[in-house]
């Protein structure tokens, strides 16, 4: 066993130290590295022309600098590199473009920019300018503007978006500049047309058209009902002024690029109470952002061609005015109508609206409005209202003194077929003026004053329409057995009407006592010292009417 043992650890010792020999030899033999290679990345444009300022970069475990071109040589940077296999990278103008190449078999590397032409065109393929050019790659930078239609840029080869600004307008595309290194932008020829209900081409229109901001449109006015432009193909607000007023719409002139305003025949029509044309005389305005003239009737109607608005129009007839909104796109004819009104008075008459005016007897067609009428000098108002027939018979009632002043509040009645009031009162002049409905040749009219009432008639009010009631002067006196006035206020003095009343101040003075009252009989009574005394029926008549009250001298 111990023998056993000791041939192992022999053998494991001579392995040891074999192991150790090798080792030995092995580092004694000196590391071989890869030779370095001088490696030179060029930058060139599409003439082979060196570019200075691209930076480059290479791969070796994660991106290293390599340097710029131009920092050793025109449009060129060179930097020793093992040989072996890089990926390599060229920033220039705001791109990059990468290549994967073995620097031990060929040390110099070459990126190539493309002429990058950027067209503007107009719809006949002809070069117009002037166009704004930007491209994106990792933002977007500044390509140039066109001249002569065109501008050029030396490009990295890459997918770019283009944009063109022109016409106050943009348009936008990605291309390829490696496979096709021009790009081609073009404008559409579009035409704006104003046409009139009847599809024919009208002047003259105002023309603009908003992308960003609102422009004028070509010459800025339609030449022959037309106005057209060279424009991106875009979505676009158009934009049209005719006769004063404004429409808009958007469309998309690179699919429609014809965009057409029509206007609507607008016809205002005035009519009378019953629905028929109106001959003559109207005269027509209309509002969009300010009054213009839109004609006068000729039996009845006038027309214009308007574009599709909602329009206030203004209806100016016998002197008096209307005014109506009315959207004529969806209804384009704007009716008017009068009221019929038909007055019946001996006198002359006058109706009020901005000034007096005559009012043409028997009838006359009136616009919707209140009115004021005039006889002499008494007034009265009338409301007339769209498809009206009124008829009135206008009677001036007057309550007077026996003086011949007016008497305030009096309250009339007419008869027609039974008693009527009319409203009011007579005013301070005395004076009740109305209207009775209809034509009424003849009429009862009473007063009613002082809790009396006298009525008159049948009145011929067609022939006069004035109709009077004139008090009479009524005095109450109180005399002694001699004859004299009793004075000092002794005398209580009252009439009878409906009840019995305080006649005047109620107690004589200086033995009589006055009131003004209507020509009709009454009842007079006479309360003195405790005695009553009663005279009537007594007709009052005349401008005066004395009643006598006499006392006997007792003993």
């Amino acid at each position: 066993m111990i023998l056993e043992n000791r041939k192992t650890f022999a053998l494991t010792l001579l392995l040891l130290v074999s192991l150790v020999t090798v080792c030995a030899a092995v580092s004694l033999v000196p590391l071989v590295r890869a030779a370095d290679v001088a490696v030179t990345v060029w930058l060139k444009d599409s003439s082979n022309n060196g570019l200075d300022g691209g930076v480059v970069q290479y791969y070796s475990g994660s991106w290293q600098s390599f340097g710029t071109t131009g920092d050793t040589g025109t449009g060129y940077v060179t930097k020793n590199l093992p040989s072996g296999n890089y990926a390599f990278r060229m920033d220039y103008g705001n791109a990059r473009n990468e290549k994967w190449q073995n620097v031990g078999t060929n040390p110099t590397v070459v990126f190539q920019t493309v002429d990058v032409e950027v067209q503007l065109k107009d719809s006949t393929g002809a070069f117009i300018d002037t166009g704004t050019v930007s491209y994106y790659y990792w933002g977007w930078q500044s390509f140039g503007t066109t001249s002569g239609g065109k501008v050029s840029k030396e490009l990295l080869p890459n997918n770019y978006a283009f944009r063109m600004d022109y016409g106050n307008a943009r348009n936008e595309k990605w291309q390829d500049v490696g496979v096709s290194s021009t790009v081609v932008f073009q404008t559409v020829k579009v035409t704006v047309e104003l046409r009139d209900s009847g599809n024919n081409l009208i002047d003259t229109g105002t023309v603009a058209y908003y992308y960003w901001s609102w422009k004028t449109f070509g010459s800025g006015s339609t030449s022959g009902g037309q106005a057209s432009m060279e424009l991106l193909p875009n979505n676009y607000a158009l934009r049209m002024d005719y006769a004063n007023a404004r429409n808009e719409k958007w469309q998309n002139v690179g699919t429609k690029p014809t965009v057409i305003f029509q206007t609507v025949l607008v016809t205002v029509e005035l009519r009378d109470h019953a629905g028929n044309l109106l001959n003559g005389g109207g005269t027509v305005s209309y509002y969009y952002w300010s009054w213009l003239s839109f004609g006068t009737t000729s039996d009845g109607q006038v027309s214009k061609e308007l574009l599709p608005n909602n329009y206030c129009f203004r209806m100016d007839y016998a002197n008096a005015r209307n005014e109506k909104w009315q959207n004529v796109g969806t209804k384009p004819t704007v009716t008017f109508q009068t009221g019929k009104i038909t007055l019946q008075f001996s006198g002359d008459i006058q109706y009020y609206y901005w000034s007096w005016n005559t009012f043409t007897k028997p009838s006359m067609e009136l616009l919707p409005n209140v009115y004021y009428f005039r006889f002499d000098s008494y007034q009265t108002s009338v409301t007339v209202n769209a498809g009206d027939d009124i008829q009135l018979s206008f009677v001036v009632i007057k309550l007077l003194s026996s003086a011949g002043s007016g008497i305030a509040g009096g309250t009339a009645q007419y008869y027609n077929g039974r008693w009527n009031d009319i409203p009011g009162s007579t005013g301070s002049n005395g004076v009740l003026l109305h209207g009775i409905p209809g034509i009424v040749p003849t009429t009862f009219i009473s007063m009613t004053h002082a809790y009396a009432r006298q009525q008159k008639g049948p009145l011929n009010i067609a022939s006069n329409s004035y109709v009077v009631f004139q008090t009479a002067k009524v005095t109450v006196e109180l005399k002694d057995s001699t004859g004299a006035y009793i004075t000092g206020g002794l005398g209580t003095v009252q009439y009878y009407s409906g009840g019995w009343r305080t006649f005047g101040s109620g107690t004589t003075d200086g033995g009589k006592v006055s009131m003004e009252l209507l020509p009709v009989s009454y009842w007079f009574s006479m309360d003195y010292v405790y005695a009553r005394e009663q005279k009537g029926w007594l007709a009052v008549s005349g401008a005066s009417y004395t009643v006598t009250f006499q006392t006997a001298s007792v003993v």
